[in-house]
Order: structure tokens, then sequence, then C-alpha cells
């Protein structure tokens, strides 16, 4: 029975032993590491609440965090990757985001080989803007990507002898094909050309949601399709949400050329603020005489088309206003064509019969007779009032 103790108490202190020997050092060591790693991150943490961010919304990356997702900080205090969008544009690899942190940029971006999207950390604040003199240089030139909480301002400083105004953005490339192209939120402003000018490629998908467009000289948008047979076919736009304030000769432009081509036009919940219809147009050789959008053989109003405040853009009253602009070009042609030949509304041909008076200023001034005596004269020397409508 003594033996049986003496073993027992031998096992038990053995069992000590070892426990003191290797399983305390263990713990030891991890609990030592998780405090020094405690007072690291600690120290980190302090570190970075010196650095002041009350301008920089909680969802911006820093640059830190930016380099691991492919987000890159455009600022141009010197307090990002980039103090300039072109130079970000150059440097980063395709499929990047760029935050585009307060102030003016002004640069003309060629983004036409590349995938890049932008967020804006205020709208109003942070503006990418030139001079759009020249046909050649924009704002933006892009075919590709997102972009989001921005003002884009093509402004006018002075003409140049020889160039053709440029848009505000400009999507028109063959890269286009197959991409999507979408803003949100912007502020799209022009004071050359259109605000935007499209020149469609299949598969393109181009979208503008919750924007405000001012249009100071042509109108808010100008697209058209390829002419190129292998760049022809189905394409998109959609306008969601926003406001035009347009006070041009145009609102939205849009030139038919392949009968190759299918625009998917789509109109919701827009706002017209100035010109709107009578101030939407379809041309082209396969423009005003079709049963598309404004007579367009190729372009189609979809049936998403509602809740705009002009009838152009609604799907449900679109085919009664382009008829009704149909009828009325068909009359006004009819008329022109009449007047040129010198017939009247009943089919006889007038006599140019003039009297000669003196105006006020005292000048010679030959007058047409049916404004003096309020006939029309006739060839077969017959006379009639001059109709109302005449």
């Amino acid at each position: 029975m003594k033996e049986i103790r003496r073993k027992s108490l031998k096992v038990l202190l053995l069992s000590v032993i070892m426990m003191v020997l290797f399983v305390l050092p263990i713990y030891g060591e991890t609990g030592a590491d998780n405090v020094k790693k405690s007072d690291k991150q600690k120290n980190t943490i302090e570190r970075d609440s010196t650095k002041s961010t009350a301008s920089i919304p909680s969802n911006v990356p820093s640059p830190q965090q930016a380099y691991k997702k492919g987000i890159y900080n455009v600022a141009l205090d010197g307090t990002g990757d980039f103090t300039s969008i072109a130079a970000a544009v150059a440097q980063v690899p395709s499929g990047s985001t760029l935050i585009i942190h307060e102030g003016i940029y002004n640069e003309a971006l060629n983004i036409q080989t590349k995938q890049i999207n932008m967020k804006g950390v205020s709208k109003e604040r942070c503006i990418i803007q030139y001079d759009t003199a020249n046909y050649s240089f924009v704002p933006l030139n892009i075919a590709s990507g997102t972009y989001d909480n921005l003002t884009i301002n093509g402004y006018h400083k002075a003409k140049q002898k020889g160039a053709f105004p440029g848009y505000a953005i400009h999507i028109d490339c063959d890269s286009l094909t197959g991409q999507a192209v979408i803003f949100n939120n912007c502020n799209i402003i022009s004071e050359n050309a259109f605000c935007v000018g499209i020149g469609l490629r299949k598969g393109a998908k181009i979208a503008f949601r919750g924007c405000n467009f001012v249009a100071k000289k042509q109108g808010v948008m100008l697209f058209h399709d390829s002419q190129t047979p292998s760049l022809a076919g189905s394409a998109s736009i959609d306008v969601e949400n926003c406001v035009m304030n347009n006070y041009t000769d145009g609102l939205i432009i849009t030139q038919c050329i392949s009968p190759a081509s299918t625009t998917n036009l789509t109109f919701r919940n827009n706002t017209v603020i100035g010109n709107g219809d009578g101030f939407c147009l379809a041309y082209g050789s396969y423009g005003g005489s079709g049963t598309g959008w404004m007579g367009a053989q190729n372009v189609v109003l979809t049936s998403r088309s509602a809740g705009n405040n002009i009838m152009s853009f609604n799907y449900a009253e679109m085919a009664k206003y382009r008829d009704s602009i149909n009828a009325t070009s068909v009359a006004n042609s009819a008329q022109i064509a009449a007047s040129a030949a010198n017939v009247a509304p009943n089919g006889k041909k007038k006599v140019n019969k003039f009297y000669t008076i003196i105006d006020e200023q005292g000048r010679e001034v030959n007058v047409p007779a049916e404004n003096i005596d309020g006939v029309i004269f006739y060839e077969d020397g017959t006379y009639e009032p001059v109709p109302k409508n005449n």
C-alpha cells in the first residue's frame, strides 16, 4: 500500500514539473505577445487620431487602404496620392476608382483606353472644368466608367478661330463598344455645344441618374449611331430623375445614320425647365419619317418612359405628339413648296404685282399688291380677298 502511494506521489510530482517546464512558458509567451500587439494597436490608433479628417467623409479610404483596393485619392493640396486627375489616370490601372477631393480641376481628360471610375466627396465643390472652345479639348472625353457626385463644366472663355466648340462630356469612340458609362448625381453644364455628345456603338449602355443639366448654348444632348457596319447594333440611353435646364434651340437631338442600329431610349421622372416639347428632333437618313421617337426609324422610346413633364418623353403620349409634329411638318412643306411656285392655296398661279410706295423714312419700297388692296391677283385675270390664314 505504501509502495502504491509513493508511486502516485511520484506521478503527481512529475506532472507538476512538466506543467512548470512546458505549459506555463507557452501561455506566458502568448500573453506577452498579446500585450505587445495591444500596445501597438493602441499607439497606432492614438497616432491616427491626431490627423484631422473633418472634411473627409467616413467612407473615403485612406491612401494606405486605397492601394490595396484599387482606390486612389486625388487632392489639390497634396494630401492624396495625386494632385491632378490626369496624373492619376496616366498611372493607375484600368478598373481603378479615383476619389476626387474638393477643388477646381481645370483639366481636359481623355480616358478612352481605360475604365476609370470617379467619385467626388462633394458634388458642388468637386469641379472638373475646361474651356470647350475647341471640340478636341473638353472636360471629359470617355468610353466607360462610373462618375458620381461631380460638377462637369464646359465653360466659354473665348472663341478659337477655325475651331468647332465642344461638349462638356464627349462619349464617342470605338472602345465604347460593349461598355457602360454611368453618371450619378452630377451637375453637367455647357456654355458652348450640347452638355453631352454621344456617338453610340453596339452594346453601349449610357445612363444619367439624378443629374442636373444646364444648357446655355445648344441643348442638353446630341446622340447618333455608328455608320460603320461592324460597330452598328443595339445600344441604350437611360435618363432618370434628372433636371434639364434648357434655354437653347435644342433639347435632345438624334442623328439616325444606320438601319442596322437600334437605340433604346428611356426617359423616366425627368423635369425640363425652359424649352421642352418642340425642341426635340430626329434627323438624318433614317430620321424624321419613321414610327420611332420623334419620327426616327431606329430610335425606340421604351415603355418605361413615364413621369416626365413633357409629352415627347412619355411613352403613352409620344406617338400622339410625334404624329401631330409630322402632320404639321408635311403641311408646312406643302405650303413652302406652293409659295416657291407662286401658287395660291386654291391652286391658281398668282401674279407678282407690286406697288411702289414711300415709307416713313422717305425711301421707295416695293409692297405686294395684296397687302394694299387686300386681294390676290391671278394670271387668269381674276382676284379674290386674301384668306385670313394666308
